[in-house]
């Protein structure tokens, strides 16, 4: 086993090779033990629970025991690169929204301070140098809530300070997340309340669903706009967000106590933006039903 480390992301985290994966040192025993150990044998298990499955890619939750009977639980995500993925990713200069970019933006938010999935393995098949298959395993958020399930069930009626004031708490936390991310020259592509998880003991909020993160030196103004946007839609969607909740959130992520033209035009783009993705919903919306 050599000892490889992901774009010196993060000193967190010991990767080791084992046979042709890359595994998280702590959970390298389980996955052996579980014969899980090689690229092949985590591209064909098919246990476990299939959250979501298309032709390009299959999450699933699976449940493996130790040799000292501790059961973990893994989110196993599966992709298939097809060569529309590749052009679309050349033009736009952008990463493959594979197992790769998944894995790499983990470590990336690990250094950043931004909690998501502890990482446990991954693994890559190439054909004619291109990224063709692969995997990642992500171990499953423990205690954890999905935030707009949280914010619907809390804070749909009945407020009394103590929600008040968690509230605030909430808005300030998902602020600094969405600031320190952007900052960094990340934007999501999926950035709605359904992709943050919430714990206590301290209130802290995970971020998951990396593998369309992209990122540059700088973040560009449209993809700002679109995250955030993505946001704000998801918030209308739910009970339990007022506007005086999402214009605190607004003030804290442009850090001002006043809006200024600039942070209006922002906002206006925001807007604009939320009514194309409420237009795109409902059609999408049309066609299922």
């Amino acid at each position: 086993m050599g000892v490889v480390n992901f774009e010196n992301l993060t000193r967190d985290y010991k990767i080791f090779q084992v046979n042709d994966i890359f595994i998280n040192e702590i959970f390298v025993k389980v996955l052996e033990n579980n014969n899980l150990s090689s690229l092949d044998k985590v591209m064909l298990y098919n246990e476990g629970e299939v959250f979501r499955e298309n032709s390009v890619r299959c999450v699933r939750k699976i449940e493996l025991e130790n040799d000292d009977g501790k059961k973990h639980i893994f989110h196993l995500k599966t992709h298939k690169i097809n060569f529309s993925e590749i052009v679309k990713s050349f033009f736009l200069l952008s990463d493959l929204e594979d197992g790769l970019n998944e894995w790499n933006n983990i470590l990336l938010l690990k250094s950043l301070d931004i909690k998501t999935m502890v990482p446990v393995a991954f693994g890559e098949v190439k054909r004619y140098g291109l990224p063709y298959k692969s995997f990642t395993i992500t171990e499953h958020l423990y205690n954890e809530v999905r935030l707009e399930e949280y914010i619907s069930t809390n804070f749909k009626d009945n407020m009394t300070k103590e929600k008040i004031l968690l509230k605030r708490q909430i808005t300030e936390s998902l602020a600094d997340v969405a600031l320190k991310f952007h900052d960094s020259g990340c934007n999501h592509n999926d950035f709605y309340l359904g992709h943050f998880f919430i714990k206590f003991s301290p209130l802290k909020l995970s971020l998951i669903d990396l593998q369309r993160v992209h990122r540059r030196k700088k973040i560009r103004s449209r993809d700002r706009v679109k995250d955030i946007a993505q946001l704000y839609f998801s918030a209308t969607q739910i009970d339990g967000v007022t506007k005086t909740d999402c214009f605190r959130f607004l003030k804290l992520y442009l850090d001002v106590d006043t809006f200024r033209d600039v942070d209006r035009d922002f906002i206006g783009k925001i807007i604009r933006k939320n009514a194309v993705i409420t237009r795109h919903t409902k059609k999408v919306l049309g066609h299922i039903r």
